[in-house]
C-alpha cells in the first residue's frame, strides 16, 4: 500500500508544486518552471512541434509522472514505519531537488546548475520541494491511518465532520 499512497501523495504535492511555481513565473522570480524547460529540451531533442495547449499538457504531464514516480518511492521506502513523519517527507523533497538541479537537470543540458542560479530560482525549487514532500508525507501518512481504522459505517457517516 506504501507505493500506491505514494504515489496518490506525489500527484497532490506535484499539483501544489505547480501553483508555486505558477505565483513565481507571475511574480518574475522564475521564466519557466522546470516542467516547461524539460518540455521544451525534449521537443528541440525529438523536433515535436504542437501549439502551446500541446505544451501546457506536455509540461504537465511530465511533472506529474516525476511526482508520482517520487512519491510512489518515498512511500515504498517508508512503508515499514507506522506513521510518516511530515519532516521525512521534507527532507525527502529537498534530496530529490539536490539530485534534480544538482546532478540531473544539468548534466542533460536542461538548464544550469544549482550553483549557477539565481537565489530566486533556488528558493522557488527548495519551497516547491518542501512542499511536495511534506504533501506527499502528509498524504501517506493519512490514507494509511484511514486503512487502518477501515470504512465508516453509513450511520457515523451523517454524523461525522466532512469538509
Amino acid at each position: 500500500m506504501g507505493a500506491l499512497y505514494g504515489f496518490l501523495g506525489g500527484a497532490s504535492g506535484a499539483g501544489c508544486m505547480t501553483a508555486i511555481r505558477l505565483a513565481a513565473r507571475r511574480a518574475g522570480i522564475i521564466d519557466l518552471t522546470p516542467p516547461q524547460a524539460v518540455q521544451e529540451w525534449v521537443a528541440q531533442r525529438t523536433r515535436l512541434r504542437g501549439g502551446p495547449a500541446t505544451h501546457h499538457l506536455l509540461d504537465h504531464l511530465i511533472h506529474l509522472a516525476v511526482g508520482v514516480g517520487g512519491g510512489a518511492l518515498y512511500g515504498a521506502l517508508s512503508s515499514a514505519r507506522p506513521h510518516v513523519r511530515l519532516t521525512g517527507g521534507a527532507v525527502f523533497g529537498l534530496g530529490v531537488w539536490l539530485g534534480a538541479f544538482g546532478l540531473v537537470v544539468p548534466g542533460l543540458g536542461i538548464a544550469r546548475p544549482l550553483w549557477r542560479s539565481r537565489a530566486g530560482e533556488n528558493g522557488v525549487n527548495v519551497l516547491a520541494h518542501l512542499v511536495w514532500g511534506t504533501v506527499t508525507a502528509l498524504v501517506i501518512d493519512q490514507l494509511s491511518r484511514q486503512h487502518e481504522h477501515g470504512p465508516s459505517s453509513d450511520t457515523t457517516r451523517k454524523t461525522q465532520r466532512i469538509g
